[in-house]
C-alpha cells in the first residue's frame, strides 16, 4: 500500500480526478486494477447579485442617482476572474465610484462600466457603489442594467439574479414657466408723428426635463392698440 496527499490548488475546475497505471507487468502479464481512477468534486461557489438605486421618486435633469450592486459569494470562493458588466441607460452619466465599491470601477467604454471580482475571492457580500448624473437628453424612464459572465467561475452554478438587476428611475415631467414684462411701467404718450415704443421681454423657462419634440407652442397676443415694429 502507497499513501500520500495532493493539494487542490485554484486551477481546479468541477472536479479533481486521480488515476493510476501499472508499467511493466512484474511476471504477470494481465495485471486488474479494481479501481484505477478516483473523481473528487469541489465544492464551487454561489454567487448572486443585484442592483438597487437610491430613490423611487422621478429624477429630474442635473440630479444625481446613487447605484449600489450588491454581490453574495457563497459556499466557497471564487476559482477565477469573473467580469461584471453595468450598462448605463441613454440620459446618465457616470460621476464617480464611492470608497464603499469593493473593487475598482472602469469605464464607461460604450456605455458600459466595469468591475472585476478577483479570483479566490472568499465568502462573503460585496457592493459597488457609484454616482451618475442625470443629463439634459433624458427622456421617458431612465434604465440602468448589470450581468455577470458567468463561464470563468470554474463551476457548475453560473451567478444568478436576486431580487432585481435592473433599475428603472421615472423621469419628472417638465414644467414651463413663462414671465413677460415691458421696459416701461408707463404712462406713455400716444402720438402720430412720434409714436411711442414699448419693448416686451417674454421670458421662458424649462425645468425638470427637456421638453419632447413639437409640444409647445408659444402665442403672443399684442393688444388693441399696438401694431408690431417690423424687424423687432
Amino acid at each position: 500500500r502507497v499513501q500520500y496527499r495532493a493539494i487542490v490548488t485554484s486551477a481546479a475546475v468541477g472536479a479533481v480526478t486521480n488515476g493510476v497505471a501499472i508499467t511493466g507487468d512484474g511476471g504477470d502479464l494481465t495485471p486488474t486494477c479494481t479501481t484505477c481512477t478516483t473523481s473528487t468534486p469541489l465544492v464551487t461557489s454561489n454567487i448572486k447579485y443585484g442592483k438597487t438605486v437610491n430613490t423611487t421618486s422621478p429624477a429630474k435633469v442635473g440630479d444625481v442617482l446613487t447605484y449600489t450592486v450588491q454581490v453574495d459569494i457563497a459556499d466557497a470562493p471564487t476559482v477565477k476572474t469573473i467580469e461584471l458588466d453595468d450598462e448605463l441607460g441613454a440620459g446618465l452619466d457616470f460621476v464617480a465610484s464611492l470608497p464603499s465599491s469593493a473593487w475598482p470601477i472602469t469605464g464607461p467604454v460604450a456605455g458600459k462600466l466595469k468591475a472585476t471580482i478577483p479570483a479566490n475571492t472568499p465568502v462573503g457580500s460585496y457592493k459597488l457603489v457609484y454616482t451618475v448624473k442625470v443629463l439634459a437628453t433624458a427622456q421617458g424612464m431612465l434604465t440602468n442594467k448589470v450581468s455577470m459572465d458567468y463561464n470563468p467561475t470554474g463551476g457548475a452554478n453560473p451567478p444568478s439574479c436576486a431580487n432585481s438587476c435592473a433599475t428603472q428611475t421615472p423621469l419628472a415631467d417638465p414644467v414651463v414657466k413663462i414671465s413677460k414684462k415691458a421696459n416701461t411701467a408707463g404712462p406713455v404718450t400716444v402720438s402720430a408723428t412720434s409714436p411711442a415704443i414699448i419693448q416686451y421681454t417674454v421670458t421662458v423657462k424649462v425645468e425638470n426635463a427637456a421638453l419632447p419634440a413639437a409640444q409647445s407652442q408659444l402665442v403672443d397676443n399684442l393688444g388693441a392698440g399696438l401694431s408690431l415694429v417690423s424687424g423687432s
